[in-house]
């Protein structure tokens, strides 16, 4: 008998390891085009957030209106080959002679759109993987689908604890070109794999070749299930958002929890008498799926979870590119992005045995007080010793925007100073720390230490409280409405992804990174009270304690 948890497992891997090598190697790739400030990782970050803003709404809609198989194969192979092609031009830009401004806003243009269009893939595959095939795969067992989903969690941490170091280190100790052709190819490769195992997968369960439907008739709901093999995915793309299926045979009808009460209907256009109707019809689908989203019970938690992405202390890009920027090098960029996977797998173990003592809801509530608490060091980084931060006696008057490397002495007090004293002779390039051309290393690293450190331990509430969330929508949200659901979760996500990038271009600067963590800070705040609303209207209170 296949072991359907095992190549879901192995699949997963190969993505999640192919995506956090590209998600670290991408921020250096661009620093290395432009490394005089933050502004080229900020607008691919807008670029990315941005196009899931817009589109998450779409795409969750031709998730719910397409064939469960093909629709997973086509995400990974966009995903994959994007990746692999973005990689292979900046192959051959280093390799390449030519040193034209045109070229060299060619490779920019070419990674941004490249990088977008893997992104789109990358969400599509999670809605339709985690979102929607385990739970059928569990079929209604909780306990397991909260095994599921710990397990595919810690993965994803457990190649974020690796795939950094091994990039990180190929291109450090061989070269920024080894590491570009690295990436191609392992995309490639995966790309294969990962498209037979999910079609074995959704061969051994029978469960996933059938999809619930829904449409309103005459404000009447009932239920149907049709086979899964009725829908082509991108070639009726249109025809399935704007008209329902095709397929005479085929009687799509509704299906729909009691709890949630939108009229939302995702048939109910007849079928488009034109390209220019087809078109509309994709742009309709955005609000109705907004209004089925704001329907759910969850939807609290949901935007609770979503305010967590506006930060700037989540290990991406832009998180990346300034520790890249303050002398920490590559390797050790990557020694600390899988130090904060470590600290993400604790909480996939502990959050099994938790979340069944104390049920999904305080886990959640367990886990919002976990991250504030490790956010502390974070905010005080921000006015530490060695801190660029604009707004500081020391550097207001600095004549460029990093510190000074002669620094004033008398600032700083006796245990400071020893700090300057111990890091000040690590100026030349090295295995930990490496300054890129241009930029001199700071007065003292307690800043940056306590920033990052803070923000490695904030993974463990913050995971934690992802996973609740994730299961809580599992559960609460109905099979028809999954993909569309999940869609604008993303759009969500993404906008307040959207929200710091757009904060990081208009404050480009390292030295007013401080003010960028301190907002950061107030938004998971603002996350956490959102989901502190939601538990009291779940349980009547918000106190962990009763």
């Amino acid at each position: 008998m296949v072991n359907r948890a095992r190549l879901i497992y192995v699949s997963h891997f190969l993505s999640a390891w192919g995506d956090r090598m590209w998600r670290f190697a991408i921020a250096l790739f661009l620093m290395d085009l432009a490394s005089d400030n933050l502004l080229l990782p900020a607008v691919y970050g807008v670029t990315l957030a941005g196009s899931v803003l817009t589109l998450g709404p779409v795409i969750g809609t031709m998730i719910d209106r397409s064939r469960r198989l093909p629709a997973a194969q086509a995400s990974v192979v966009i995903q994959d080959l994007a990746i692999a092609a973005c990689a292979a031009i900046l192959l051959v830009h280093k390799l390449s002679l030519i040193k034209a401004d045109w070229y060299v806003l060619f490779v920019k243009i070419a990674c941004v759109v490249l990088g977008t269009i893997a992104h789109l893939g990358s969400t599509a595959s999670k809605i339709m993987l985690e979102k929607d095939w385990i739970v059928v795969i569990a079929e209604g067992d909780n306990a397991m689908l909260t095994n599921l989903n710990s397990t595919l969690r810690r993965i994803d941490l457990f190649t974020k604890l690796l795939a950094p170091m091994a990039v990180g280190q190929l291109i450090t100790l061989v070269s920024m070109t080894f590491g570009c052709a690295f990436v191609a190819g392992w995309n490639v490769i995966s790309m294969f794999v990962e498209y037979i195992m999910l079609k074995i997968v959704y061969d051994s369960t029978p469960g996933l070749a059938v999809k619930t439907s829904m449409k309103n008739n005459d404000h009447h709901h009932h239920a149907h299930h049709e086979n899964d093999e009725a829908t082509p995915l991108l070639a009726g793309a249109s025809q399935n958002i704007v008209g329902g299926y095709t397929d005479e045979n085929d009687t799509i009808t509704s299906s729909r929890r009691s709890s949630s009460s939108s009229n939302y209907d995702a048939t109910d256009i007849k079928q488009p008498a034109s390209c220019c109707h087809s078109v509309f019809a994709f742009i309709l689908v955005i609000p109705r799926g907004w209004g089925l989203f704001v329907s759910q019970s969850v939807s609290l938690a949901g935007i609770g979870l979503a305010c967590l992405y506006m930060t700037v202390l989540g290990f991406d890009s832009i998180t990346v590119s300034y520790a890249y920027n303050q002398c920490f090098s590559e390797f050790f960029v990557g020694i600390l992005m899988a130090a904060s996977a470590i600290t993400g797998i604790i909480s996939t173990f502990a959050f099994g045995p938790i979340s069944k003592r104390i049920g999904l809801v305080r886990t959640g509530q367990l886990s919002s007080i976990a991250q504030l608490l490790t956010l502390i060091p974070c905010a005080y980084s921000v006015f530490a010793a060695g801190s660029p931060f604009f707004l500081l006696p020391q550097n207001r008057n600095a004549s460029s925007a990093f510190v000074s490397t002669t620094p004033s002495m008398e600032y700083y007090s006796t245990p400071s100073h020893e700090i300057i004293n111990t890091t000040t002779p690590h100026t030349e390039d090295g295995l930990f720390l490496k300054c890129i051309d241009g930029v001199s290393p700071p007065s003292s690293y307690l800043s940056l230490s306590l920033l990052m450190g803070g923000a490695v331990l904030a993974r463990i509430g913050l995971w934690s409280f992802d996973l609740t969330v994730t299961q809580l929508f599992q559960e609460e949200v109905a099979e028809s409405e999954r993909g569309i659901v999940n869609g604008v979760q993303s759009s969500v996500n993404n906008l307040m992804d959207l929200i710091h990038f757009v904060l990081v271009i208009a404050l480009p600067d390292p030295s007013q990174f401080g003010l960028l963590v301190l907002i950061s800070i107030a938004f998971v705040c603002i996350g956490h009270f959102l989901y502190a609303v939601f538990a009291w209207k779940v349980s009547g209170n918000c106190c962990l304690c009763t």
